[in-house]
């Protein structure tokens, strides 16, 4: 809360100005609007917009829905070119033609994988933090109309 000096009016004590019932009345309507709006402001005032607002309304469930998502990601991932869903040896191949042989030509098999799979892991999250935020809010309201019943 900003404290102001009070108007010119208040301070005066001249013969010309308010007299003194005038003033207090004053402050007294001055110190009302200032309940009114802390009032106001306890009772809720304006929620905050945007990416903040949204961020205080599901922030515990959020910050575990995106670390299932990174996690499973991650896994998953790593399942795929560890079944062969994609090849190794064409991710392998296709590094070592980016020049990049003198890296990954001593690297195990399993942990070229894994190094592959952080990586577009990492690459995905343009897809994952949109995904996360559009996939949040309906997500809350069917566990609590899962967590009524």
């Amino acid at each position: 809360m900003m404290i102001t000096t009070p108007p010119r009016r208040l301070l005066c004590t001249t013969r010309n100005d308010h007299d003194i019932n005038d003033r207090l009345s004053l402050l007294e309507n001055g110190v009302k609007v200032l309940e009114d709006n802390q009032a106001a402001a306890a009772a809720g005032g304006a929620k905050p917009k945007g990416l903040y607002g949204y961020m205080q309304k599901y922030g515990l469930p959020f910050v575990f829905w995106y670390g299932l998502l990174y996690v499973g990601g991650g896994i998953a991932w790593f399942l795929i070119f560890e079944y062969d869903y994609v090849s190794y040896d064409y991710v392998h191949n296709k590094l070592s033609s980016l020049g990049l042989e003198k890296y990954i030509r001593d690297i195990d098999p399993t942990l070229g994988k894994l190094g592959i799979a952080i990586a577009v892991n990492e690459i995905s999250e343009v897809i994952r933090l949109p995904f996360a935020l559009a996939t949040i809010a309906p997500l809350v309201k069917w566990v609590k109309r899962i967590r009524r019943v």
